[in-house]
């Protein structure tokens, strides 16, 4: 086991969240703390994680610092979580029944479509198999994507609904959310 995986295997133990996170475009987090704690971003990957092993000053600093990383992750998604509750917490008291029945309800026709189409799978199946009807085989694949169709223009309107009623909570809840580059657009245009 090289240097470089050997302090891997080291992070998971205590910081499994910082060791697991990965950084689109510059690889394993845990490798960019190494070149953040030694300085130097042009030495080989291996050479630098044999200094910080190797350096008691830099792996308490590296420790320190995967550690920081860690409490950042979990601080963020406790949040995350915290805001999803909250959410949840203020559907369930809302007064309006329609506000809060129309996810359940949603819930329990998809539940109950998708035992229909299971059911007429099965039936066809037992069509072509015990009565050897074999057209029958041929219609699951239509069946199928006719069902397929028909949840897919309400699972659009049911995201976008939820998306946009996400946003107007979050910022009804003091979430000071930055412009899209849409509406950045629309603003330079505006002026």
């Amino acid at each position: 086991m090289n240097a470089l995986e050997t302090i891997f295997e080291g992070v998971k133990t205590f910081a499994p969240l910082a060791a697991n996170m990965v950084l689109p475009g510059t690889g394993p987090l845990v490798n960019q703390l190494i070149r953040t704690v030694t300085g130097d971003d042009s030495t080989p990957l291996e050479d630098l994680a044999k200094q910080v092993q190797n350096d008691p000053r830099l792996w308490l600093e590296f420790q320190k610092a995967v550690l920081d990383q860690e409490a950042r992750l979990a601080h963020a998604e406790a949040a995350k979580l915290r805001a999803v509750n909250e959410t949840m917490q203020a559907e369930a008291r809302s007064e309006h029944w329609p506000q809060w029945l129309w996810r359940p309800l949603w819930g329990l026709t998809s539940a109950l479509c998708f035992m229909v189409v299971c059911f007429l799978v099965g039936w066809l199946v037992y069509q072509a198999l015990t009565l050897g009807r074999m057209e029958a085989l041929t219609a699951i694949p239509q069946v199928i994507s006719a069902f397929a169709a028909l949840f897919a223009i309400p699972g659009a309107i049911l995201g976008v609904t939820a998306w946009h009623r996400g946003k107007k909570q979050r910022i009804q809840a003091g979430e000071q959310l930055e412009p899209g580059l849409l509406n950045q657009v629309v603003s330079a245009f505006r002026k």
